[in-house]
Protein backbone atom coordinates (compact mmCIF):
# COMPACT_ATOMS: atom_id res chain seq x y z
CA UNK A 1 0.00 0.00 0.00
CA UNK A 2 1.70 3.30 -0.78
CA UNK A 3 0.13 7.12 0.49
CA UNK A 4 -0.59 8.47 -3.36
CA UNK A 5 -3.91 10.95 -4.50
CA UNK A 6 -5.25 9.90 -7.75
CA UNK A 7 -8.14 12.35 -9.67
CA UNK A 8 -11.19 11.07 -11.46
CA UNK A 9 -13.60 12.40 -13.38
CA UNK A 10 -17.30 12.46 -13.61
CA UNK A 11 -19.06 12.20 -9.63
CA UNK A 12 -22.31 12.46 -7.45
CA UNK A 13 -22.88 13.02 -3.80
CA UNK A 14 -25.31 12.39 -0.86
CA UNK A 15 -25.38 14.46 2.38
CA UNK A 16 -27.75 13.48 5.37
CA UNK A 17 -28.83 15.91 8.19
CA UNK A 18 -30.19 15.59 11.29
CA UNK A 19 -32.80 18.06 13.46
CA UNK A 20 -33.65 17.83 17.08
CA UNK A 21 -36.72 18.20 18.87
CA UNK A 22 -37.30 19.53 22.12
CA UNK A 23 -40.80 19.06 23.95
CA UNK A 24 -43.19 21.94 24.40
CA UNK A 25 -43.37 21.91 27.93
CA UNK A 26 -39.55 21.66 28.27
CA UNK A 27 -39.36 24.69 26.34
CA UNK A 28 -41.58 26.83 28.39
CA UNK A 29 -39.66 25.54 31.33
CA UNK A 30 -36.71 26.85 30.32
CA UNK A 31 -38.14 30.05 28.72
CA UNK A 32 -40.06 30.63 31.99
CA UNK A 33 -37.23 29.96 34.33
CA UNK A 34 -34.47 31.72 32.05
CA UNK A 35 -34.90 35.58 32.62
CA UNK A 36 -34.76 34.77 36.40
CA UNK A 37 -31.86 32.86 36.98
CA UNK A 38 -29.83 35.52 34.66
CA UNK A 39 -31.43 38.65 36.45
CA UNK A 40 -29.85 36.91 39.52
CA UNK A 41 -26.18 35.95 38.34
CA UNK A 42 -26.27 39.68 36.74
CA UNK A 43 -27.27 40.98 39.77
CA UNK A 44 -23.96 39.26 41.88
CA UNK A 45 -21.49 39.90 39.29
CA UNK A 46 -22.32 43.79 38.99
CA UNK A 47 -22.03 43.82 42.63
CA UNK A 48 -18.21 41.49 42.77
CA UNK A 49 -16.77 44.10 40.05
CA UNK A 50 -18.14 47.36 41.92
CA UNK A 51 -16.32 46.04 44.92
CA UNK A 52 -13.24 45.46 43.05
CA UNK A 53 -13.11 49.01 41.52
CA UNK A 54 -13.81 50.56 44.90
CA UNK A 55 -10.71 48.79 46.07
CA UNK A 56 -8.50 49.77 43.23
CA UNK A 57 -9.88 53.71 43.32
CA UNK A 58 -9.35 53.65 47.11
CA UNK A 59 -5.51 52.25 47.29
CA UNK A 60 -3.04 54.67 47.23
CA UNK A 61 -1.26 53.88 43.87
CA UNK A 62 -4.29 53.73 42.09
CA UNK A 63 -3.52 55.39 39.04
CA UNK A 64 -0.36 52.85 38.62
CA UNK A 65 -2.20 50.15 38.81
CA UNK A 66 -4.47 51.54 35.86
CA UNK A 67 -1.33 52.46 34.27
CA UNK A 68 -0.23 48.91 34.03
CA UNK A 69 -3.04 47.35 33.09
CA UNK A 70 -3.71 49.63 30.04
CA UNK A 71 -0.08 49.35 29.37
CA UNK A 72 0.07 45.54 29.23
CA UNK A 73 -3.56 45.52 27.53
CA UNK A 74 -1.78 47.59 24.53
CA UNK A 75 1.36 45.14 24.39
CA UNK A 76 -0.50 42.16 24.47
CA UNK A 77 -2.89 43.47 22.01
CA UNK A 78 0.19 44.84 19.12
CA UNK A 79 1.87 41.19 19.60
CA UNK A 80 -1.16 38.89 19.40
CA UNK A 81 -2.67 39.56 15.47
CA UNK A 82 -6.16 37.43 14.87
CA UNK A 83 -8.17 37.51 12.00
CA UNK A 84 -11.66 36.35 11.33
CA UNK A 85 -12.86 34.84 7.99
CA UNK A 86 -16.60 35.49 7.95
CA UNK A 87 -16.92 33.84 4.34
CA UNK A 88 -18.93 30.83 3.78
CA UNK A 89 -16.20 29.22 1.48
CA UNK A 90 -13.08 30.44 4.00
CA UNK A 91 -11.76 32.81 0.60
CA UNK A 92 -9.89 34.33 2.81
CA UNK A 93 -7.82 31.77 5.55
CA UNK A 94 -4.55 30.52 5.24
CA UNK A 95 -4.36 27.09 4.23
CA UNK A 96 -2.61 24.17 5.90
CA UNK A 97 -0.70 23.70 3.13
CA UNK A 98 0.39 27.29 2.56
CA UNK A 99 1.27 27.32 6.60
CA UNK A 100 3.40 24.42 6.10
CA UNK A 101 5.11 25.84 3.43
CA UNK A 102 6.28 28.95 5.53
CA UNK A 103 6.98 27.05 8.10
CA UNK A 104 9.51 24.67 6.64
CA UNK A 105 11.81 27.51 4.75
CA UNK A 106 15.19 27.29 5.53
CA UNK A 107 16.32 30.48 4.08
CA UNK A 108 14.68 33.84 4.10
CA UNK A 109 12.24 35.08 1.62
CA UNK A 110 11.74 38.85 0.64
CA UNK A 111 8.40 40.15 -0.73
CA UNK A 112 8.61 43.36 -2.12
CA UNK A 113 5.00 45.04 -2.59
CA UNK A 114 5.19 47.11 -5.74
CA UNK A 115 1.31 48.35 -5.37
CA UNK A 116 1.16 51.55 -3.40
CA UNK A 117 0.84 55.79 -3.61
CA UNK A 118 -2.34 56.91 -4.14
CA UNK A 119 -4.69 54.62 -5.30
CA UNK A 120 -8.80 54.18 -6.60
CA UNK A 121 -10.77 52.64 -3.64
CA UNK A 122 -10.77 49.42 -5.21
CA UNK A 123 -6.62 49.02 -5.46
CA UNK A 124 -6.20 50.28 -2.33
CA UNK A 125 -8.20 48.07 -0.95
CA UNK A 126 -5.99 45.11 -2.82
CA UNK A 127 -2.89 46.93 -1.72
CA UNK A 128 -4.18 46.80 2.35
CA UNK A 129 -5.18 43.37 1.75
CA UNK A 130 -1.72 42.27 -0.15
CA UNK A 131 0.11 44.24 3.06
CA UNK A 132 -2.06 42.32 5.18
CA UNK A 133 -1.88 38.73 3.86
CA UNK A 134 2.05 39.16 3.61
CA UNK A 135 2.36 40.04 7.43
CA UNK A 136 0.12 37.14 8.40
CA UNK A 137 2.81 34.83 5.87
CA UNK A 138 5.44 36.91 7.89
CA UNK A 139 4.20 35.62 11.15
CA UNK A 140 3.35 32.14 10.40
CA UNK A 141 7.32 31.67 8.84
CA UNK A 142 8.77 32.79 12.61
CA UNK A 143 10.75 35.22 10.61
CA UNK A 144 12.25 33.65 7.64
CA UNK A 145 9.65 35.92 5.68
CA UNK A 146 10.22 39.54 5.32
CA UNK A 147 8.52 42.61 3.19
CA UNK A 148 8.73 46.09 1.86
CA UNK A 149 6.31 48.35 0.47
CA UNK A 150 7.36 51.14 -2.25
CA UNK A 151 6.50 52.59 -4.76
CA UNK A 152 8.19 51.92 -8.43
CA UNK A 153 10.19 55.02 -9.26
CA UNK A 154 9.13 57.25 -6.07
CA UNK A 155 11.88 60.17 -6.25
CA UNK A 156 14.30 59.42 -9.07
CA UNK A 157 14.46 61.96 -12.19
CA UNK A 158 12.17 60.58 -15.37
CA UNK A 159 15.32 59.24 -17.16
CA UNK A 160 15.93 56.70 -14.65
CA UNK A 161 12.45 56.93 -13.59
CA UNK A 162 11.85 56.02 -17.34
CA UNK A 163 14.46 53.54 -17.93
CA UNK A 164 13.50 51.36 -14.16
CA UNK A 165 9.48 51.06 -15.90
CA UNK A 166 11.19 49.41 -18.72
CA UNK A 167 13.58 47.08 -16.05
CA UNK A 168 10.06 46.39 -14.79
CA UNK A 169 8.26 45.29 -18.08
CA UNK A 170 10.85 43.24 -19.04
CA UNK A 171 10.49 40.79 -16.23
CA UNK A 172 6.75 40.71 -16.35
CA UNK A 173 5.34 43.87 -14.19
CA UNK A 174 4.06 45.95 -16.74
CA UNK A 175 1.88 49.05 -15.27
CA UNK A 176 -1.68 49.60 -15.93
CA UNK A 177 -3.57 52.79 -16.01
CA UNK A 178 -5.56 54.23 -12.68
CA UNK A 179 -8.18 56.86 -12.75
CA UNK A 180 -8.90 58.94 -9.91
CA UNK A 181 -11.58 61.14 -9.36
CA UNK A 182 -9.83 64.66 -7.65
CA UNK A 183 -11.44 67.14 -5.48
CA UNK A 184 -12.84 69.40 -8.08
CA UNK A 185 -14.70 66.72 -9.86
CA UNK A 186 -11.99 65.83 -12.63
CA UNK A 187 -10.35 62.39 -13.10
CA UNK A 188 -6.85 62.25 -13.46
CA UNK A 189 -5.14 58.94 -14.52
CA UNK A 190 -1.60 57.52 -13.02
CA UNK A 191 0.60 54.43 -13.78
CA UNK A 192 0.32 52.15 -11.37
CA UNK A 193 1.74 48.38 -10.62
CA UNK A 194 -0.30 45.76 -9.15
CA UNK A 195 2.35 43.48 -8.45
CA UNK A 196 4.89 41.88 -6.17
CA UNK A 197 8.38 40.44 -6.63
CA UNK A 198 9.07 37.32 -4.25
CA UNK A 199 12.65 37.29 -3.72
CA UNK A 200 14.01 33.36 -2.40
CA UNK A 201 17.62 31.58 -2.76
CA UNK A 202 18.96 34.24 -5.48
CA UNK A 203 15.92 34.02 -7.40
CA UNK A 204 12.99 36.11 -8.58
CA UNK A 205 9.39 35.59 -9.17
CA UNK A 206 7.15 38.74 -10.18
CA UNK A 207 3.53 37.68 -8.55
CA UNK A 208 0.23 39.78 -10.59
CA UNK A 209 -2.44 40.84 -7.78
CA UNK A 210 -4.52 41.02 -10.59
CA UNK A 211 -6.92 38.17 -11.10
CA UNK A 212 -10.21 40.00 -12.70
CA UNK A 213 -12.68 37.65 -14.24
CA UNK A 214 -13.76 38.77 -18.13
CA UNK A 215 -17.00 41.07 -18.10
CA UNK A 216 -16.34 42.02 -14.43
CA UNK A 217 -16.04 46.05 -12.90
CA UNK A 218 -13.19 46.92 -11.65
CA UNK A 219 -14.84 46.77 -7.59
CA UNK A 220 -16.05 43.06 -8.58
CA UNK A 221 -12.75 42.14 -9.98
CA UNK A 222 -10.54 43.27 -7.58
CA UNK A 223 -12.45 41.51 -4.68
CA UNK A 224 -11.96 38.35 -6.94
CA UNK A 225 -8.25 39.65 -6.94
CA UNK A 226 -8.06 39.46 -3.51
CA UNK A 227 -9.37 36.17 -2.83
CA UNK A 228 -7.04 34.10 -4.76
CA UNK A 229 -3.88 36.46 -3.32
CA UNK A 230 -2.67 33.45 -0.94
CA UNK A 231 -2.90 30.93 -3.94
CA UNK A 232 -0.39 33.16 -6.09
CA UNK A 233 1.91 33.84 -3.33
CA UNK A 234 2.02 30.39 -1.97
CA UNK A 235 2.79 29.31 -5.99
CA UNK A 236 5.55 31.69 -5.89
CA UNK A 237 7.37 30.84 -2.52
CA UNK A 238 6.52 26.94 -3.82
CA UNK A 239 8.25 27.51 -7.35
CA UNK A 240 11.35 29.15 -5.81
CA UNK A 241 12.19 26.88 -3.26
CA UNK A 242 11.63 23.74 -5.68
CA UNK A 243 15.04 21.91 -5.78
CA UNK A 244 14.09 20.25 -8.81
CA UNK A 245 10.80 20.34 -11.44
CA UNK A 246 8.42 17.15 -11.09
CA UNK A 247 8.26 15.06 -14.32
CA UNK A 248 4.84 14.63 -15.03
CA UNK A 249 4.50 12.24 -18.46
CA UNK A 250 1.06 12.21 -20.71
CA UNK A 251 0.18 8.72 -21.49
CA UNK A 252 -0.43 6.93 -25.05
CA UNK A 253 -0.91 3.41 -25.91
CA UNK A 254 -4.97 3.20 -25.39
CA UNK A 255 -6.45 5.84 -28.13
CA UNK A 256 -5.34 8.53 -26.13
CA UNK A 257 -5.35 12.17 -28.88
CA UNK A 258 -2.07 13.59 -29.90
CA UNK A 259 -3.48 16.33 -32.15
CA UNK A 260 -2.51 20.40 -31.52
CA UNK A 261 -5.06 20.68 -28.43
CA UNK A 262 -2.63 17.83 -26.58
CA UNK A 263 0.32 20.14 -27.43
CA UNK A 264 -0.65 23.01 -26.47
CA UNK A 265 -1.29 21.28 -23.10
CA UNK A 266 2.05 19.73 -22.89
CA UNK A 267 3.48 23.56 -23.88
CA UNK A 268 1.58 25.10 -21.11
CA UNK A 269 2.45 22.48 -18.04
CA UNK A 270 6.42 22.48 -19.36
CA UNK A 271 6.36 26.18 -17.70
CA UNK A 272 6.11 24.53 -14.56
CA UNK A 273 6.53 20.88 -15.05
CA UNK A 274 9.45 18.57 -16.79
CA UNK A 275 7.16 16.61 -19.27
CA UNK A 276 7.35 13.91 -21.05
CA UNK A 277 5.29 11.08 -23.28
CA UNK A 278 5.11 7.89 -22.24
CA UNK A 279 3.67 4.18 -23.99
CA UNK A 280 1.76 2.34 -21.73
CA UNK A 281 1.90 -0.46 -23.86
CA UNK A 282 6.10 -0.49 -24.37
CA UNK A 283 7.09 0.18 -20.46
CA UNK A 284 6.86 -0.19 -16.98
CA UNK A 285 6.20 3.25 -15.03
CA UNK A 286 8.46 4.55 -12.28
CA UNK A 287 7.21 6.55 -9.58
CA UNK A 288 10.60 7.82 -8.75
CA UNK A 289 11.39 9.29 -12.14
CA UNK A 290 7.50 10.24 -12.88
CA UNK A 291 5.66 12.05 -10.38
CA UNK A 292 2.70 12.21 -12.30
CA UNK A 293 0.72 10.59 -15.31
CA UNK A 294 -1.94 12.32 -17.39
CA UNK A 295 -4.47 9.66 -19.09
CA UNK A 296 -6.52 12.16 -20.98
CA UNK A 297 -9.42 10.56 -23.13
CA UNK A 298 -8.73 7.16 -24.06
CA UNK A 299 -10.57 5.65 -26.56
CA UNK A 300 -9.69 2.05 -26.64
CA UNK A 301 -10.23 -0.53 -23.85
CA UNK A 302 -7.00 -1.19 -21.10
CA UNK A 303 -5.75 -4.94 -21.06
CA UNK A 304 -4.80 -6.86 -17.52
CA UNK A 305 -1.34 -5.38 -18.20
CA UNK A 306 -2.23 -1.83 -18.82
CA UNK A 307 -4.10 -2.21 -15.19
CA UNK A 308 -0.97 -3.55 -13.31
CA UNK A 309 0.76 -1.34 -14.49
CA UNK A 310 -1.17 1.53 -13.19
CA UNK A 311 -1.98 -0.26 -10.24
CA UNK A 312 1.41 -1.06 -9.06
CA UNK A 313 2.72 2.51 -10.35
CA UNK A 314 -0.23 3.91 -7.68
CA UNK A 315 1.31 1.26 -4.96
CA UNK A 316 4.52 3.06 -5.23
CA UNK A 317 3.29 6.35 -4.32
CA UNK A 318 2.85 7.82 -7.98
CA UNK A 319 -0.29 10.00 -8.92
CA UNK A 320 -2.92 9.83 -12.18
CA UNK A 321 -4.79 12.25 -13.36
CA UNK A 322 -7.56 10.51 -15.28
CA UNK A 323 -10.00 12.34 -17.80
CA UNK A 324 -11.85 9.72 -18.88
CA UNK A 325 -14.92 10.06 -20.77
CA UNK A 326 -16.85 6.61 -20.20
CA UNK A 327 -19.37 7.13 -23.24
CA UNK A 328 -18.74 8.00 -26.78
CA UNK A 329 -20.53 11.52 -27.25
CA UNK A 330 -19.48 14.07 -29.99
CA UNK A 331 -21.39 17.07 -30.60
CA UNK A 332 -19.47 17.66 -33.41
CA UNK A 333 -20.78 14.38 -35.32
CA UNK A 334 -24.32 16.40 -34.34
CA UNK A 335 -23.62 19.25 -35.81
CA UNK A 336 -21.90 17.93 -39.39
CA UNK A 337 -24.85 15.53 -39.61
CA UNK A 338 -27.90 17.35 -38.82
CA UNK A 339 -29.04 14.08 -37.51
CA UNK A 340 -29.18 12.18 -33.90
CA UNK A 341 -26.80 9.61 -32.75
CA UNK A 342 -26.77 7.50 -30.01
CA UNK A 343 -24.29 7.89 -26.94
CA UNK A 344 -22.60 4.54 -26.27
CA UNK A 345 -19.96 2.97 -23.42
CA UNK A 346 -16.62 2.53 -24.72
CA UNK A 347 -16.15 -0.27 -22.69
CA UNK A 348 -12.94 0.55 -21.87
CA UNK A 349 -12.75 -1.78 -18.50
CA UNK A 350 -11.62 0.59 -16.12
CA UNK A 351 -14.72 -0.58 -13.71
CA UNK A 352 -12.89 -2.75 -11.50
CA UNK A 353 -9.62 -0.34 -10.58
CA UNK A 354 -12.18 2.70 -10.51
CA UNK A 355 -14.37 0.64 -7.97
CA UNK A 356 -11.05 -0.80 -5.57
CA UNK A 357 -10.00 3.19 -5.40
CA UNK A 358 -12.95 4.52 -4.55
CA UNK A 359 -15.36 5.56 -7.30
CA UNK A 360 -17.70 4.86 -10.03
CA UNK A 361 -18.29 6.60 -13.39
CA UNK A 362 -21.68 6.46 -13.99
CA UNK A 363 -23.16 4.86 -17.94
CA UNK A 364 -24.88 8.57 -18.06
CA UNK A 365 -25.11 11.98 -19.14
CA UNK A 366 -25.29 14.97 -16.93
CA UNK A 367 -27.25 18.17 -18.46
CA UNK A 368 -27.82 21.59 -16.66
CA UNK A 369 -29.41 24.82 -17.61
CA UNK A 370 -26.38 26.77 -16.52
CA UNK A 371 -24.56 25.62 -19.30
CA UNK A 372 -22.31 27.03 -22.37
CA UNK A 373 -23.86 28.42 -25.86
CA UNK A 374 -23.08 27.41 -29.36
CA UNK A 375 -23.90 28.92 -32.49
CA UNK A 376 -26.78 26.45 -34.59
CA UNK A 377 -28.04 27.35 -37.60
CA UNK A 378 -32.00 26.98 -36.89
CA UNK A 379 -33.30 28.14 -40.40
CA UNK A 380 -33.55 30.57 -43.80
CA UNK A 381 -33.76 34.11 -43.71
CA UNK A 382 -33.81 35.17 -47.66
CA UNK A 383 -32.06 32.14 -48.91
CA UNK A 384 -29.12 32.72 -46.22
CA UNK A 385 -28.94 30.52 -43.33
CA UNK A 386 -30.30 31.94 -40.23
CA UNK A 387 -27.82 31.23 -36.70
CA UNK A 388 -28.76 31.44 -33.52
CA UNK A 389 -26.75 31.04 -30.13
CA UNK A 390 -28.30 28.25 -28.22
CA UNK A 391 -27.68 26.34 -24.95
CA UNK A 392 -26.32 23.11 -25.20
CA UNK A 393 -27.21 21.85 -21.33
CA UNK A 394 -24.43 19.03 -22.47
CA UNK A 395 -21.97 21.61 -22.00
CA UNK A 396 -23.09 22.33 -18.39
CA UNK A 397 -20.40 24.65 -16.76
CA UNK A 398 -19.26 23.22 -13.69
CA UNK A 399 -18.62 24.80 -9.97
CA UNK A 400 -16.40 24.67 -6.92
CA UNK A 401 -17.52 22.11 -4.91
CA UNK A 402 -15.46 22.10 -1.70
CA UNK A 403 -12.94 24.26 0.18
CA UNK A 404 -10.28 22.15 -1.34
CA UNK A 405 -7.02 24.19 -2.21
CA UNK A 406 -7.30 22.69 -5.75
CA UNK A 407 -10.42 23.77 -6.59
CA UNK A 408 -10.53 26.90 -4.30
CA UNK A 409 -12.17 30.19 -6.25
CA UNK A 410 -11.64 28.81 -9.70
CA UNK A 411 -14.22 30.30 -12.38
CA UNK A 412 -17.16 27.78 -13.57
CA UNK A 413 -15.30 25.21 -15.59
CA UNK A 414 -16.31 24.45 -19.13
CA UNK A 415 -17.20 20.84 -19.37
CA UNK A 416 -18.42 18.45 -22.32
CA UNK A 417 -20.60 15.50 -22.29
CA UNK A 418 -19.74 14.50 -18.67
CA UNK A 419 -20.97 11.85 -16.31
CA UNK A 420 -21.60 11.44 -12.89
CA UNK A 421 -19.87 9.89 -10.71
CA UNK A 422 -20.91 7.87 -7.06
CA UNK A 423 -18.38 7.03 -4.53
CA UNK A 424 -17.93 3.87 -2.42
CA UNK A 425 -16.43 2.36 -0.35
CA UNK A 426 -12.87 2.06 0.19
CA UNK A 427 -11.10 1.44 3.08
CA UNK A 428 -8.04 4.31 3.78
CA UNK A 429 -9.60 6.75 1.23
CA UNK A 430 -10.74 10.10 1.44
CA UNK A 431 -12.72 11.46 -1.25
CA UNK A 432 -13.41 14.80 -1.89
CA UNK A 433 -15.80 16.69 -4.50
CA UNK A 434 -13.49 19.18 -6.78
CA UNK A 435 -16.32 19.88 -8.98
CA UNK A 436 -20.27 19.41 -9.36
CA UNK A 437 -23.31 20.82 -11.80
CA UNK A 438 -25.25 23.77 -10.36
CA UNK A 439 -28.32 23.63 -9.24
CA UNK A 440 -30.53 23.00 -12.49
CA UNK A 441 -29.24 19.31 -13.46
CA UNK A 442 -30.79 16.13 -14.71
CA UNK A 443 -29.28 13.05 -15.90
CA UNK A 444 -29.73 10.98 -18.97
CA UNK A 445 -29.68 7.12 -18.54
CA UNK A 446 -28.13 5.34 -21.93
CA UNK A 447 -27.87 4.38 -24.24
CA UNK A 448 -29.67 6.94 -25.48
CA UNK A 449 -30.39 9.36 -28.54
CA UNK A 450 -28.75 12.65 -28.54
CA UNK A 451 -30.42 15.24 -30.58
CA UNK A 452 -31.20 18.59 -30.67
CA UNK A 453 -34.65 17.84 -29.74
CA UNK A 454 -32.57 17.58 -25.86
CA UNK A 455 -31.46 20.49 -26.11
CA UNK A 456 -34.84 22.48 -24.72
CA UNK A 457 -34.05 23.89 -21.37
CA UNK A 458 -36.75 27.19 -21.84
CA UNK A 459 -40.31 25.82 -21.75
CA UNK A 460 -41.59 24.63 -18.45
CA UNK A 461 -41.93 21.65 -18.89
CA UNK A 462 -38.63 20.64 -20.07
CA UNK A 463 -37.30 23.00 -16.99
CA UNK A 464 -38.94 20.47 -14.57
CA UNK A 465 -37.21 17.84 -15.70
CA UNK A 466 -33.74 19.46 -14.31
CA UNK A 467 -34.61 18.95 -10.69
CA UNK A 468 -31.05 17.72 -9.61
CA UNK A 469 -28.53 19.64 -7.98
CA UNK A 470 -24.53 19.87 -7.28
CA UNK A 471 -23.82 16.12 -9.48
CA UNK A 472 -20.02 15.61 -9.15
CA UNK A 473 -17.99 15.10 -11.70
CA UNK A 474 -14.71 15.70 -10.41
CA UNK A 475 -13.75 13.70 -7.29
CA UNK A 476 -10.16 13.51 -5.80
CA UNK A 477 -8.85 10.10 -3.71
CA UNK A 478 -6.50 10.56 -1.45
CA UNK A 479 -5.00 8.19 1.27
CA UNK A 480 -3.20 4.45 1.03
CA UNK A 481 -4.84 2.64 -1.73
CA UNK A 482 -5.26 -1.24 -1.61
CA UNK A 483 -3.74 -2.92 -4.85
CA UNK A 484 -6.63 -4.16 -7.17
CA UNK A 485 -4.46 -7.38 -7.71
CA UNK A 486 -3.78 -7.87 -4.20
CA UNK A 487 -3.84 -11.98 -3.41
CA UNK A 488 -4.77 -12.19 -6.84
CA UNK A 489 -2.12 -13.98 -9.60
CA UNK A 490 -3.39 -14.03 -13.35
CA UNK A 491 -1.86 -14.26 -16.55
CA UNK A 492 -1.27 -10.75 -16.21
CA UNK A 493 0.52 -10.37 -13.06
CA UNK A 494 2.66 -13.67 -13.81
CA UNK A 495 3.50 -11.58 -17.03
CA UNK A 496 4.70 -8.44 -15.28
CA UNK A 497 6.31 -10.18 -12.32
CA UNK A 498 8.10 -12.29 -15.22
Amino acid sequence: MAYTPALAMRASVRMACTSVKIDKISLEKITKNFPTALSFREVNKKIVITKVIKKILQHKYWWLVLIIFFGGLIYVSSIIYTKLDLTNEHRFSISPATKDLLNNLDEKVEVQILLTGNLSAGYKKLSIATEELVANFRDISKGNLSYTIKKPGEGLPDTIKSMLFDSLAFIGAKPVNNELNREDGEKTERLIFPYAVVKYKGRMKVVNLESGKGGQDEESSLNYSESLLEFKFDDAIHKLSQKKLPTVAYTIGNGEPTNPTVEDLVTTLSSNYRTALFDLKKGIINADTINALLIVKPSIAFTEQDKIKLDQYVMQGGKIIWFVDRLWAEFDSLLRSKSDFVAFDKNLDLDDIFFKYGVRINSNLVQDVNCASQPIVVGETGGQPRIKRVPIPYYPFLINSSNHPISKNLDNILSIFPSSIDTVKAVGIKKTILLATDTSSRIISTPNIVGLQNLETENPEARQTFNKSHLPVAVLLEGKFNSLYANRLTPAVSFAAG
